[in-house]
């Protein structure tokens, strides 16, 4: 018994050890940390509209809504990193309107989206453009 206690103690202490190494990576990487939490939005997104296409709503739609809101939440995560510190404290940049954006899209069904695409389009178009203006 004292055997298997002592392997799974072993076990326990080199999974924290790698768990901490790879939090330490994904810290100093932040890119690395948005593809990952992307990945699970996007899983997130796909079974969403599967469910969505049940209750009669056009699937395109409903894609072209989830990655506009994948698309502006990781306008969020760039403007979090520290390349982007100084620019927001400059107000050169506000993180404000995105997170208005978000809000508006989550609130946004798939058919209002489709009227208003090309709103949503010139919008996150001249925010990237300010992003990769200021964050350098």
């Amino acid at each position: 018994m004292s055997k298997k206690v002592s392997s799974i103690v072993i076990q326990t202490i080199v999974g924290i050890t790698f768990m901490w190494i790879a939090l330490r990576y994904l810290n100093n990487h932040p890119a690395e940390k948005v593809g990952i939490f992307s990945t699970f939005d996007f899983i997130y997104q796909k079974v969403s509209s599967v469910s969505k296409m049940f209750h009669g709503r056009s699937k395109s739609d409903v894609n072209d809504l989830d990655q506009f809101k994948t698309s502006f939440k990781e306008l969020k995560q760039v403007l979090s990193t520290t390349a982007c510190q100084r620019a927001l404290q400059a107000k050169d940049i506000s993180t404000d309107v995105v997170d208005q954006i978000i809000q508006a899209l989550d609130s946004t069904t798939s058919d209002e989206f489709a009227r208003e695409r090309s709103k949503y389009v010139a919008v996150f178009s001249k925010l990237n453009t300010e992003i990769n203006k200021y964050c350098k």
